[in-house]
């Protein structure tokens, strides 16, 4: 198969045995069975265009219910997943991550990853956190373009970017709390029950530090991950995707064919792919985890990668296109005769009367 003939997402989440998510290169929701590796499409998402690219970048999920966050797009849809459904918030901005906690949705937004909201999922309120664009001194709104952040207990935690600093926001009382750490160039910080992982920024220094002490417990060894430091680019990309499996912490190097396992203080590299043919390309860089699982999803390889809790690897195939016809129906035909009527000269075509306007077009899907 060839590269144009799969599909990728930004994220997904896994549920009911399969994979959902929002398709880069089309509008379309999409599932895909990971037992049977079946892309199915669902339907469209409302409201956005029908050829649009990119309309998603992050989705969680809550009550049964997939939030879509908007990249290119213009609105958060909700899914309702029983009831084959969307409800439809208007929101304008770049979402850049979303991480679900007690009261709802922690969503990181702007090209600078400068603002923060907290959205209500039931009442679909959505709040400005003003403490994180006023507190100047820290930069933090920087820090978290470095990386994605991360929320445990109550906290949501980041690195400041280039510094000696983790921040964690509380999001019951409102704060911020600063701790310095005997390490150099953070971009990420990680929290577990046991300690907090930090991350460097420029030589894959990784470190453990303890929650009630404040201090750096231990640096994994033998951490060497053959990247090529001028390769990098912005120290974003320089581990694309942090998370926990079972007991072990997984890192998935942006430009390396290899995924990082790490539990206390040994490191484990896991090959994943042995021809490195897309140059110096991002290999992966989406993640879903759910049931014990978890998956990297395909950029620049058509594999999907599936790691279970004690650490099994298993390939599979990536999210082959799925072919459906579109057709006006009553409603859109009527809507090109009026444009007609009104002077418009239009051909057999779509155009762009079905890309704004809901319930003009049929959706059927055809065999590849």
């Amino acid at each position: 198969m060839r590269a144009d003939d799969y599909l990728h997402a930004y994220s997904s989440v896994y549920y009911d045995g399969g994979l959902w998510y929002s398709a880069i290169e089309r509008n379309g929701l999409y599932r895909y069975d990971v037992e049977s590796g079946q892309n199915s499409f669902i339907m469209l998402f409302p409201r956005e265009k029908i050829f649009g690219k990119e309309i998603h970048r992050v989705c969680v999920i809550a009550d049964k219910k997939l939030f879509f966050f908007p990249y290119r797009g213009d609105h958060i849809h909700v899914y309702f997943i029983e009831e084959n459904r969307f409800e439809l918030v208007e929101f304008n901005e770049e979402v850049y991550d979303a991480i679900v906690y007690e009261c709802g949705v922690l969503v990181l937004c702007g090209l600078n990853r400068d603002r923060l909201y907290e959205f209500n999922i039931d009442e679909y309120e959505i709040t400005r956190i003003q403490e994180y664009e006023n507190n100047k001194s820290l930069n933090l709104s920087k820090a978290a373009s470095g990386r994605r952040f991360y929320y445990h207990d109550g906290k949501m935690w980041f690195g400041c970017l280039g510094t000696n600093k983790i921040v964690n926001w509380d999001v019951k009382n409102r704060r911020f709390n600063v701790f310095s750490v005997d390490a150099d160039n953070i971009f990420a910080a990680f929290p577990t029950k046991e300690y907090c992982w930090i991350i460097g920024r420029t030589k894959a220094n990784i470190y453990a530090w303890d929650y009630k002490d404040r201090i750096v417990m231990f640096c994994p060894h033998n951490i060497a991950l053959n990247i090529d430091s001028n390769q990098l680019g912005t120290p974003a990309r320089y581990y694309n995707n942090i998370c926990m499996s079972g007991n072990a912490l997984l890192l998935m190097p942006a430009f390396s064919d290899s995924i990082v396992s790490i539990v206390g203080e040994n490191v484990v590299e896991t090959l994943l792919l042995e021809n490195n043919d897309s140059g110096n390309s991002v290999k992966y860089f989406g993640l879903s985890i759910g049931c014990g699982k978890t998956f990297f999803l395909p950029n620049s390889t058509n594999k999907l990668v599936e790691i279970d809790s004690r650490g099994g690897i298993r390939f599979l195939d990536g999210f082959r296109h799925v072919s459906y016809e579109i057709s006006l129906n009553d409603k859109g035909r009527a809507i090109k005769e009026r444009m007609r009527d009104s002077g418009y000269v239009l051909e057999d075509k779509l155009y762009g009367i079905a890309d704004f306007i809901d319930g003009v077009v049929n959706m059927k899907s055809t065999s590849d």
